[in-house]
């Protein structure tokens, strides 16, 4: 498998993703507001330890996502690592609007390409043949680190080249929806039952992702790289 023919692979397992941005252009909707105060309310507003992160209009998640509606403000405990989600599946976001709550943030599509174990867990059967056929000691992302495969380090590249966590496309302060990033936790695997609603880069560390259950229920997680 060539360079080209992996990327391919995972082209097919790439998300559609909406990147926030101070950036208007090309007629971007407003689609969030950074900090400031909540389009949502919630009982925990009112103690320090809790800080609004951000809140978006649900209209501008990406497919996956037709079944939240309104908006949803996050708050993180600045002391744990959890936070809450409040939601309001009446309102929207008003670009007509005076009041502005927070920094505005403008809604860009993009695509988010999956992790290296995002391929070795839903790739192709002709992924598997051919990641078999190298004589891999292990059906396992954590090998190809090891084993320094050009493919894979290729590969690594053009993630380094397509992710806002690592400075590129640069001025994104969260992504709506997409794929998420491994951590040293290892809960990536168990976390993929779950749909990742959004994460944020500006303003780090901590990063924060929310997760969307199937009974609706939301997760908040704090990261530390």
């Amino acid at each position: 498998m060539t360079t080209e023919q992996f990327i391919e692979e995972a082209r097919q397992l790439a998300r559609p993703v909406f990147h926030l941005t101070k950036n208007q252009s090309n007629g971007a909707p407003l689609a969030a507001y950074w900090g400031g105060s909540p389009l949502v309310t919630h009982p925990v507003a009112s103690d320090p330890k809790f800080r609004h992160w951000l809140s978006i209009d649900c209209r501008f998640l990406p497919a996956r996502f037709e079944d939240l509606k309104g908006c949803l403000s996050v708050y993180a405990n600045e002391n744990e690592e959890e936070g809450i989600v409040a939601v309001d599946a009446s309102m929207q976001i008003d670009s007509t609007s005076q009041s502005v709550p927070g920094l505005p943030l403008f809604a860009h599509p993009a695509t988010s390409w999956p992790p290296i174990e995002a391929i070795f867990k839903f790739g192709s059967p002709a992924f598997k043949q051919w990641h078999s056929g190298e004589g891999h000691s292990q059906n396992s992302p954590e090998v190809y680190r090891l084993e320094r495969s050009t493919v894979f380090g290729a590969y690594d590249q053009h993630l380094r080249m397509n992710n806002p966590l690592l400075g590129w496309p640069c001025g994104v302060y969260a992504a709506l929806g997409g794929w998420s990033e491994p951590w040293p936790e290892n809960d990536w695997y168990d976390l993929q039952e779950k749909r990742l609603v959004l994460f944020t880069y500006e303003d780090a560390e901590p990063y924060i992702e929310v997760w969307l259950d199937d009974n609706h229920n939301f997760q908040v997680i704090q990261r530390i790289s």
